[in-house]
Formats: structure tokens, sequence, C-alpha cells
């Protein structure tokens, strides 16, 4: 973000929602996983992003930001259902985030239901 000071430390909620919504977009996802070693013109790109939607971040906040989020999404993910995952407003856009980014995907998906069972 050249030539503009960014000073201020805390996110709004709206700001973080707006950040989500950057970071999880098809497009910036893309960058991301095309480039294997250094992220920081994906990061640079998702500041200047921030910065059409009149928020002034640059990429160091930017994905300091999306790191204690995600940091938080997994600290809640491990709580009892109901006791913290509804509440937060980012737990869906991680769920579906992630969800669809999973490291490791079956190959095959076998039915156990008897053929007999689904027949009556």
């Amino acid at each position: 973000m050249a030539g503009t000071t960014v000073i201020k430390s805390h996110f709004t909620k709206n700001e973080s929602l707006c950040l989500l919504q950057i970071f999880c977009s098809d497009n910036i996802q893309k960058q991301f996983k095309n480039l294997k070693k250094s992220h920081v013109s994906v990061w640079e790109n998702v500041s200047l992003q921030m910065g059409e939607n009149n928020y002034n971040r640059s990429s160091r906040q930017c994905k300091e930001r999306v790191k204690n989020l995600k940091a938080e999404f997994f600290k809640r993910k491990r709580m009892p259902s109901g006791s913290g995952q509804d509440n937060w407003p980012y737990f869906e856009m991680f769920s579906k985030l992630l969800g669809e980014s999973a490291i490791c995907k079956p190959v095959m998906v076998v039915d156990s239901l008897d053929e007999d069972v689904l027949e009556k």
C-alpha cells in the first residue's frame, strides 16, 4: 500500500467480515494455490482490495488477522457443539472455506446400507 499510512491495529467486525470475504473469494484462493512458496503478492492484493472497500490495512495486518481468526476457528471447532461456535460471526465462513479444501479427500465413498432395506 504505497503512500498510505496504516496505524490502527484493531479490526472492527465489519472490517473482519470484509477481509474474510476477500480472503475466501475464488480469485484469492486460486492465487494462494498457484503460488507455492511466497504469498506476499497475494496478501498485497488482499490489502489493495481492502483499500477499495475503504479499509486501509497493510498486507501484514491482513495476514495476521486471518491467521488469528483461523486459530480462533480451530479452537472453537474443538469445542462441543453449541458452546461457542454458534455466536462467533466468522465460524460459517471458515467452515465453508476449510471444508472445501480438505487435505485428505476420500477416493471413493461407499454406502453401507443394504439394498433390500431401501426397497421396503
